[in-house]
């Protein structure tokens, strides 16, 4: 969904239970770069959706960044799509479609429903 409609309509991560990742200790590169050094501040940001300043500590966003562009141009070394998607359409295409992996390795364009736009 584009950032203006993701925005509008609110949603939560799927991957939240009772307000806490539940795949905390594996949970998805993105979200190990997004950080804050103010737990309330980062509170106020997602109920209103960034409308509100959060404080980062910059190197560890950058350095997200930096190892997912690494990846991206290893898997495009692969002949593997490294597009970015959205998270909550990539999860539901991978739970729901039998042999996902299989076929995203065979070069299969599973994933065209959930990419960024």
């Amino acid at each position: 969904m584009p950032d203006d409609r993701w925005t509008a309509a609110r949603l939560p991560c799927s991957l939240l239970v009772d307000d806490r990742c539940c795949v905390y200790p594996v949970r998805p590169l993105t979200c190990r770069g997004f950080n804050s050094s103010d737990a309330r501040q980062c509170e106020r940001w997602v109920k209103t959706r960034g409308q509100v300043e959060v404080p980062i500590y910059e190197p560890q966003q950058r350095l997200a960044t930096f190892v997912l562009d690494g990846l991206r141009a290893g898997l495009a070394e692969c002949k593997l799509s490294g597009e970015l998607l959205e998270l909550s359409a990539a999860l539901r295409i991978v739970m729901t479609m039998p042999e996902a992996l299989n076929r995203w390795l065979a070069g299969e364009s599973i994933f065209a429903p959930a990419r960024m736009r």
